[in-house]
């Protein structure tokens, strides 16, 4: 619409659609990128222990297992978020035949070109 027709809709009492001025809401933030990262330096910490024994090897390994739980019990919220679970399926993929490996693979795929 155009400048001229605005004034003359306006001075013919048609209402103009409401323009919103509300702010939009803040991008969501999904913990699981952030998660995913700390299990991927937790898992190398515990593979680059020097005994594999101690309070502080106990610490990283129970840290990585909360980490295992909150990866697979949480609901993504965001895609990257579901990217990240993607990826640690990928990682962590000892259960995994080549078509589930493949599968995740490609789902990985679609989630980051929709990111």
């Amino acid at each position: 619409m155009n400048r001229r027709d605005l004034i003359l809709t306006a001075a013919a009492g048609v209402s103009l659609p409401a323009v919103s001025t509300a702010a939009q809401p803040a991008r969501q933030i999904d913990p699981h990128a952030a998660w995913l990262a700390e299990w991927i330096a937790t898992r190398d910490a515990i593979n680059a222990h020097p005994t594999g024994t101690g309070p502080h090897f106990e610490a990283i390994t129970d840290r990585n297992f909360e980490l295992d739980t909150l990866l697979s019990e949480t609901r993504a919220t965001t895609v990257e978020g579901a990217a990240a679970q993607v990826q640690w399926l990928i990682i962590e993929d000892d259960w995994m035949c080549d078509y589930h490996s493949t599968l995740a693979q490609n789902l990985l795929k679609t989630l980051e070109g929709m990111a």
